[in-house]
């Protein structure tokens, strides 16, 4: 008897060894895969003129605020949103090349890629499955430019807000306000923290409002059950000031929304306009977007009023310009 029970132990742990050998190897793939896809020669031209602006204010000691490259307008008032990144950019091409930017976007984009896996639940394949499907579709906007530190900084921010929806743990809110100081003088894409936040609040809220009976009290100082309204409201509140910590203070507020009601940006610029779907190269959008609507329609587990706030809003700026696919 006791032999046959050590042989199904030792069974079951040879077992239990192969599965977690399998999935560190299906991880490794992964992010390896997705490493390698994102190894590319900067070829989008913006790429060159953050370059310039980089080595312009190494070589000035000080922050553009005037323009200093167009013919009709040299010298008029300027905001230069991506100033931070742009001055990471110039060193690291100095020292290392074109080479040196395509590894660094890699990387960017591995850890991105790493912060969505880390978020999936369910069956390891089937979040490894997802999550390359997400990198193929998000792709689109893969660039040596300040956008892809936006890209980074949502997968953290959504990370963070997940990961506090399923623990209720108040210190996950904490690094929100730094990371959109850091996030605005990066990019104008700060605003998208605020969407993110947005979702997580309104969808929160109808949840309580919806649910069919009261959520189980969480005991004083516990750091767990689900996640609740106020921190969520404080986190906002708090983070709206780290917004003026910029060179631009008060104008990068209204920065993004006078950006995007540009009218030339949708009529000229393709990353502005709606995606083409006879286009190959968006259709991984669109089968991500619809293999969601499937699986949350199949799911034994019912969509909550987060996770349609989220598909919703995100999906919606998708269809509506390219630039937003990779959110």
């Amino acid at each position: 008897m006791r032999s046959r029970a050590s042989g199904r132990v030792g069974v079951e742990l040879r077992n239990a060894v192969s599965a977690v050998t399998t999935w560190h190897l299906l991880v490794a793939v992964l992010f390896v895969a997705i490493f390698a896809m994102a190894i590319r020669q900067p070829a989008d031209t913006d790429t060159w003129w953050h370059l310039k602006s980089g080595q312009l204010m190494w070589q000035t000691g000080r922050v553009l605020r005037t323009d200093p490259f167009s013919h009709t307008v040299t010298g008029q008032p300027w905001i230069d949103h991506g100033w931070l990144v742009q001055i990471l950019l110039w060193p690291t091409y100095r020292a290392l090349g074109l080479g040196g930017l395509a590894l660094l976007l890699a990387a960017v984009v591995t850890v991105a890629c790493a912060l969505v896996y880390r978020q999936c639940e369910g069956k390891p394949f089937v979040a490894a499955f997802v999550t390359l499907l997400a990198a193929v579709a998000s792709s689109v906007i893969w660039a040596i430019r300040p956008q892809i530190v936006s890209f980074l900084l949502t997968a953290l921010v959504a990370y963070l807000l997940s990961r506090y929806k399923r623990t209720g743990n108040g210190w996950l809110l904490w690094p929100l306000p730094l990371l959109v100081a850091v996030w605005v003088n990066c990019h104008g894409g700060f605003v998208i923290a605020f969407i993110l936040m947005g979702c997580y609040l309104v969808g929160e809220t109808l949840n309580r409002l919806t649910e069919p009976s009261p959520p189980a009290p969480v005991p004083r100082g516990a750091r767990g059950g689900p996640a609740r309204i106020g921190p969520l409201v404080v986190a906002m509140l708090v983070t709206v000031p780290a917004v003026l910590l910029n060179p631009n203070t008060t104008r990068m507020i209204t920065y993004a929304y006078q950006t995007v009601n540009i009218g030339p940006l949708q009529d000229y610029i393709q990353e502005w306009a709606a995606p083409n779907f006879h286009n190959p190269q968006f259709q991984p959008f669109i089968w991500l977007l619809l293999l969601t609507l499937a699986a949350m329609g199949l799911s034994r587990k019912r969509a909550d009023w987060t996770d349609l706030a989220l598909v919703g809003v995100f999906g919606y700026m998708g269809l509506l310009a390219v630039r937003n696919v990779a959110l």
